[in-house]
């Protein structure tokens, strides 16, 4: 079974990488030398204000070369964000939280240990000693992992390059997830077919190419929002269609964290695959008028210096 799994991502890799840049080379390489905490799927990323009771919840899998064998034990930490200093800033720093060990995670497909990470907030407000009363909309918890081998390394945030940290790629490692407090909108709202056109270029031109209609759709959490961004290079041989995901935070457009620009034929672009990562001041919304609103972002270059970039929708 594991060797089919090999198998299996070799077929999609000759459909969709250059022959130098395979992702099935990439794969058998990278896991020879570390180890991976694959994000499978997010059932839960938000807190929502109105009901504390639902907790994050991500899916992961551990993978190493010995796919799976070398694990000793994952450890979690935690941090807040203050993002309404208005009363004074009350970020915390990060403090151990939780230990994951082998014996957490189950055996899922092609023989990979799986955990669902479900991590309620009352478990991180006593974590970091504070109260869930000092909790605003658009505050953050940062949630960071490291995982631990039975052979003496450890890996963790500032590991990888961007085609492993980046979501949405076969490795959708980035060590870490934010967790924004949001207000429920209405689905609907922030759905639909929209203009897109770029306010402020990425050190390439429009992050997205020229002014062109994008549909948006609801995610898998409250709040968040799935941007369809249709490969018009023609780069992609096998899905021509990229996610990218934001999140209604407040009168805030937050962009996630760990998106990849676009993938190309060598897994990258031109080579060297730039990141997106959320600018400091989040885009403009306004959740009682859906027609216009703007993310900010800064594309990073694999190695490079971020530039930050602006781009606007405009609803049809």
């Amino acid at each position: 079974m594991r060797y089919f799994f090999f198998l299996f991502v070799s077929l999609v890799a000759l459909a969709s990488c250059s022959e130098d840049e395979k992702v099935s080379t990439l794969v058998l390489a990278e896991t020879t030398h570390g180890a991976f905490i694959r994000t499978i799927e997010f059932q839960n990323s938000v807190f929502i204000t109105e009901d504390f009771s639902q907790p994050f919840r991500v899916l992961i899998e551990e993978q190493d070369e010995a796919f799976g064998g070398l694990l000793e034990r994952v450890e979690l930490f935690v941090q807040f964000i203050d993002n309404t200093p208005e009363d004074g800033n009350a970020s915390i720093g990060e403090v151990a939280f939780r230990t994951l060990l082998p014996v957490d995670f189950y055996e899922g497909p092609f023989e990979m240990p799986r955990h669902v990470l479900e991590i309620p907030i009352l478990e991180l407000t006593e974590a970091l000693g504070m109260e869930i009363s000092r909790l605003g909309v658009s505050d953050q918890f940062e949630v960071r992992l490291e995982v631990f081998l039975t052979n003496g390394k450890s890996f963790s945030v500032g590991k990888g390059s961007n085609c492993i940290v980046a979501y949405d790629t076969f490795y959708s490692s980035p060590y870490s997830y934010t967790i924004n407090i949001v207000e429920r909108i209405p689905e609907d709202l922030f759905t639909g077919v929209y203009r897109y056109e770029s306010v402020v270029d990425g050190p390439f031109g429009p992050t997205f190419g020229d002014p062109h209609l994008v549909t948006i759709s609801s995610g898998a959490s409250s709040n968040v929002r799935e941007i369809r961004f249709e490969d018009l290079t023609g780069s992609l041989a096998v899905d021509q269609v990229r996610l990218h995901r934001f999140t209604i935070v407040g009168n805030s457009a937050v962009f996630r964290k760990n998106q990849l620009k676009r993938l190309s034929r060598n897994c990258g672009e031109d080579g060297q695959p730039v990141m997106l990562i959320p600018d400091e001041q989040p885009g403009i919304a306004n959740v009682l008028d859906d027609a216009v609103f703007e993310l900010r972002f800064q594309e990073l270059p694999n190695g490079g210096v971020p530039s930050p970039a602006r781009i606007r929708f405009s609803k049809q």
